[in-house]
């Protein structure tokens, strides 16, 4: 069995990744630890890497990378016997598995945490047969993520998500669906939807109250087709709002399996899965109770 695997992808937000990773390595193997490095430079990287550490039984993977990244190397161990741990060095431009976990933001403090962190059995979920650890999302505002290039994410961060986000609210565009949560079926109008595992969304830790990434649930939420104040002010409400009242405006449920038909037969769009585009509709989505070990402080 060898021991440390890190994999960085430097292409992922903050562009540091390659000089963390060495001090990773270096920390690592000042407590005893052996490790070595993999530098990406494509998606097909982290599978191949993440597979290779699985297959000659690695016990730890270090992933530098944002939530897309980290979410790819869960999904490549889907099939794999044996999954390695993982631990989580940040370096996208929301992390909001990582925030979810109470895993350091700040690159710095997080290495160095590395060797005092404790493995934690988290759930995933399964959008068709891709693994997501954090979020899928469908929407104008799930749509307009990708309007976001790789200058504006490097030189505003999670704020350039905000803007266009913003901006997509004032559109008067909404999607119709077919839900199938838990075998109950029910048609709604929504301009967004929300399907996470765990109880932050973009970075916001408590948009979804009292969950968390071991209860073996899915979370959903819908913002209800309205007017643009009634959709600012239901999202603002639910945001805010730390006791989570569902208000008129919105959909909030917890389930195990969801199945989203798109009905608008004149569209063609997508959801998104960690902030990256995922596969087009029909889709299912169902939760994977306790799908690997992450590395985290402790809890206490």
């Amino acid at each position: 069995m060898k021991d440390v695997m890190i994999i960085a992808n430097p292409s992922s937000g903050q562009k540091q990744a390659e000089d963390y990773a060495q001090q990773a390595k270096e920390i690592l193997e000042a407590n005893g630890r052996f490790a070595t490095i993999n530098i990406t430079e494509s998606g097909d990287d982290v599978v191949k890497f993440a597979q290779e550490a699985a297959r000659e039984t690695y016990n730890t993977i270090v992933i530098l990378g944002g939530d897309g990244t980290v979410s790819l190397l869960a999904s490549s161990l889907k099939d794999e016997d044996y999954r390695p741990e993982i631990a989580i060095l940040p370096t996208g431009t929301v992390n909001n598995v990582a925030r979810a976990l109470n895993i350091e933001i700040n690159l710095d403090k997080a290495v160095k945490d590395l060797p005092n962190l404790t493995p934690q059995s988290i759930d995933a979920g399964l959008v068709n047969d891709q693994v997501f650890l954090s979020l899928v999302s469908t929407g104008t505002i799930p749509e307009s993520v990708f309007e976001v290039n790789e200058e504006e994410k490097e030189r505003l961060g999670p704020v350039a998500y905000l803007v266009e986000g913003i901006q997509a609210l004032n559109e008067q565009k909404s999607y119709r669906f077919s839900l199938n949560i838990d075998n109950k079926v029910d048609e709604f109008e929504l301009d967004l939807l929300l399907i996470g595992v765990s109880s932050s969304v973009v970075g916001l830790t408590n948009f979804f109250k009292d969950a968390s990434y071991n209860d073996g649930k899915l979370h959903i939420f819908g913002l209800k087709k309205t007017t643009l104040g009634d959709r600012v002010g239901s999202i603002a409400n639910w945001i805010f709002d730390t006791e989570k009242v569902q208000n008129n405006g919105v959909l909030t449920v917890d389930a195990k399996n969801i199945k989203i038909e798109l009905l608008n037969k004149d569209v063609s769009t997508h959801v998104a899965v960690d902030g990256d585009k995922g596969p087009s509709f029909p889709v299912e989505i169902s939760v994977l109770p306790n799908y690997i070990n992450v590395l985290t402080p402790d809890q206490k």
